[in-house]
Order: C-alpha cells, then structure tokens, then sequence
C-alpha cells in the first residue's frame, strides 16, 4: 500500500491579529536564541506555545509571543481535548526570504507552520497533513536552501522545496526506517511504535544536515518498554534512509535501557554532531554519545554512568539514584560559550534521600572540554538550590524538560528547567549555571490553565 500523501491547508487572517502583533520579527532574523515552550492544557481548553526571545537583559514576559490554538494565527483543534500545542519545534527560512518560520508540531494532530516577515509573524499559517508529526528544518541537500522535514506515525515526508508561502513544490515520503514494525520474540508482542522525535544536525560534518529519527514501542502486559532510532543521509539527492542505529532497545538487554530523549551536538570538538541519548532505569540510567563522523553517528554507543558524569550513586543499589528509574532527559548546547558542548540533564523523578518526598526533580549540568564532558564541573540543581524560586513537594517535577541555549559573544547561555509549576531559566557563563540569577514564568505568566492536567507531561521546551 503506498503512503498517504500529505495534505496541506493555509490560514489567512486578518489585520489586527496576533501574528501581525507580535513581538517576533521586530529587529530580529533569527529564532537561534529563542526559548520555546509547549504549554500542558486542561480537558477542553485549546494549549499554546509561547516564544521567549532573548534580548541584552535575557528573557521576559515582555519579549514573548504567545499562540493560542483558535486565536489569531492558529487555527482551533479539530478535537477540543487534545492534550498539547507545541509537542516539538522547528526553525528556518524555508520560503527564501531571510526570515524565519516557526514549526510547531502538535499532538495527534498535524504541525503548524507560522511565516516569518520583516514585521514579524505573518497573517497566514500553513497546516503540514501528517498528523502527530514532528518537524525539523535543515540543509539536507547542500542548496544553501532549508528544507522541512517531519516524522509521522508510519512514515517521514520531506518538504524540498517551498515557493513563497505556497504549498511544496516536490515532497518526498520515505518508509523505510521511519518506524519499526509490530514485534514477535522471545520477550512478546509490541504494539506498532510511535515516534518521538526527529533531529537535524550536520552529523558527517561536510556541511550538509542529516537526520536521526527516534521513538518507543508500546509494549503489552509487563513487558518492557522499548525504543529504536534510524539515520537518514543527506546529499544532493536530498535525504535517504541509512541505517538503524538500534532497534528493540530496552532495559532487559545487556548495557540497554529506554531511551527517554535524544539530542545533538558536537560533543568532542570534531566539527560533526554527535548524537546524544538519554536513558532510564532502575539499574542503568545514564547518557549514550553516538560519536558523529564521515558515515554519520558512529554504531556503537560511548556509555556515561552516574560516576562518569561527576553524580554521586546510591550506598545500596550501585550506580543509580532514588528516582532515576523514572527516566532522564537530555539537552545539549555550548552554553558555557568555550566552544565545546555542553550537558544538560533533567531527572524529574528524583527522591530526597529519606524517600520523603516522591518525584521532587533535578537537573544536572555537566560542563564541555576538549576531551568532552567534564565531571570536575558538575553543579547539581534542585528546589533547595539557593536562588531557585519553589518549595520542595510531592510530585514538583523539578527537570520534567530541560534546554541549552548557547551563548554568543557577550551574551550568555541559558539554561531552562520546567516543573510542575512552570519554567525557571538561569544565565549560564564559563563556570556555569548562576541560580542566585534565575528568573521563573509560572504558569499564569505562560497562560496555562493548570487546574486538570498531569503535571508528570508538564511544560515542552525547545530552542
């Protein structure tokens, strides 16, 4: 059976809307340094995205843009419970005009792309047809010009070419790799998978950006979860699948666990990204560096324990810690501005050691060097770190996301931790993340509507 071809809808709007109000675009050309975040929403409200831009005194609510489904630019959710508008990100100047559009992807239902102008965001909005669809925007093909590519249920379809804000000229669908079929073996049956996320970066380093698509299977009765990822080469011909990079992984497999999140960056200063996943479990949580190269991210895994990471491990149980079976997330960025990668970690279920308290939070930040990461700097930060506003609690989920925005010049790099509550951004500078700094956005400031979500799926974030 061939793929269904996407579909794709524009939205034109009216003066006065809050596209043509935004804050965006007003002297800036690029989102580089843009905080995004997926809002959670309550059972029939509509979910937003709201954009942080970064100006010479960091983040505010004055320097932010908000899209709110069925307001102004965004068109409303076919389904009035959908749980969340802004599930992944995207940017890039895929109509050729030098300014930036704003791809939100939007779960169970299809991404939403918001054109970029030279008064900011546009009147109109383009509708992407894959459903669940999770973007990404890069130069697969070595054109100088971006392309859009996103992640489906069954299948990924990439957008080559854009005339002016009109539909596609060429898209291709690709199959292969794009997912992993139902599974039959000695541990059962898994349901079809879902996909998790899809990242562009130039892994070969030749200038060219390639793809890694990630996601989880759905497993019956008590198996484990498992999870799986695929490469995509670019090059002239545009994108192509390459390789599984592993299949099946989970937490019954020697060294294996599942992946939580997954991302890139040039962790050991080659001029390739480098694909960085993070894992959890009771009994093997930690960071798996797929070194990029002239074939892309490497096949075998470079695998970051507690102790390797500058963490300290539990008396009884080795290395691990009272929650990390709950999962880790990953960011990675020069935020430090050195030149080198740095880590950021989110471990949203950790516990106080007296098991107090259930699902408190951390995040961890672990420093880039020459040699890569570097646990001598490890900082460790939680809600009793001083300066980070909130009170430690039952279920804070302190680290349910985490995200690095580099830094450039005389600006600095950023680091965002989102909570139950909201979102904390502290500045980051050479020797590190400054918590006495922080600045938070509860979450009246980021216009959600908190009184009946699941605070465990809290704020997405992304840059």
């Amino acid at each position: 059976m061939c793929p269904a071809v996407a579909v794709l809808a524009v939205t034109a709007l009216g003066p006065g809307s809050a596209a043509a109000d935004s804050w965006h675009g007003l002297g800036h050309d690029s989102y580089d340094r843009s905080l995004f975040i997926g809002v959670p929403t309550a059972s029939g409200s509509p979910g937003s995205a709201v954009v942080l831009d970064d100006s010479l005194f960091g983040y505010s609510l004055r320097n932010s843009t908000t899209y709110t489904r069925g307001e102004g630019v965004i068109p409303a959710p076919d389904d009035p419970y959908a749980e969340f508008f802004g599930t992944a990100f995207a940017h890039g100047d895929l109509d050729g005009d030098g300014h930036p559009e704003l791809v939100v992807g939007v779960k169970d239902e299809s991404p939403v792309v918001i054109w970029g102008s030279p008064q900011g965001a546009a009147d109109e909005v383009l509708t992407i047809g894959v459903p669940n669809g999770y973007p990404a925007v890069g130069d697969f093909d070595g054109d100088g010009r971006q392309q859009l590519a996103v992640l489906g249920q069954d299948e990924l379809t990439v957008y080559e070419t854009f005339d002016g804000r009109e539909a596609p000229a060429a898209e291709r669908v690709i199959v292969d790799g794009a997912r992993m079929p139902a599974h039959w073996g000695e541990w059962g049956e898994w349901t079809r998978s879902s996909p998790r996320g899809l990242i562009a970066a130039d892994f070969t380093g030749d200038g060219r950006d390639e793809l890694v698509a990630h996601g989880a299977y759905a497993s019956g009765g008590d198996l484990p979860p498992m999870s799986w990822a695929s490469y995509f080469s670019g090059g002239e011909d545009g994108i192509a699948f390459d390789r599984y990079l592993y299949e099946k992984q989970g937490c019954h497999e020697p060294e294996g666990c599942y992946v939580h999140s997954a991302a890139a960056g040039d962790v050991n200063g080659d001029g390739a990204a480098d694909l960085v996943t993070a894992i959890g479990g009771i009994d093997r949580p930690g960071v798996d560096v797929y070194y990029g190269g002239s074939g892309g991210p490497a096949d075998e895994r470079e695998r970051f324990g507690r102790t390797a990471l500058g963490l300290p491990v539990d008396e009884v149980v080795g290395e691990t810690a009272r929650g990390d079976e709950g999962g880790w997330v990953v960011s990675v960025s020069d935020a430090t501005g050195d030149g080198y990668a740095d880590l950021a970690l989110g471990i949203p279920a950790r516990m106080p050691a007296d098991f107090s308290l259930y699902a408190v939070g951390q995040a961890v930040f672990v420093p880039g060097s020459a040699t890569g990461f570097d646990p001598s700097g490890t900082r460790e930060i939680d809600l009793d770190t001083p300066g980070i506003p909130g009170t430690p609690d039952d279920q804070t989920w302190f680290g349910q996301d985490v995200q690095l925005i580099p830094a450039d010049g005389l600006r600095p790099g950023w680091l965002a931790v989102s909570t139950r509550d909201g979102v904390v951004v502290l500045p980051v500078f050479r020797g590190g993340p400054v918590p006495r700094l922080a600045r938070s956005f509860s979450a009246e400031d980021l216009h959600a509507d908190d009184s009946d979500f699941h605070a465990r799926d809290g704020y997405n974030l992304s840059s």
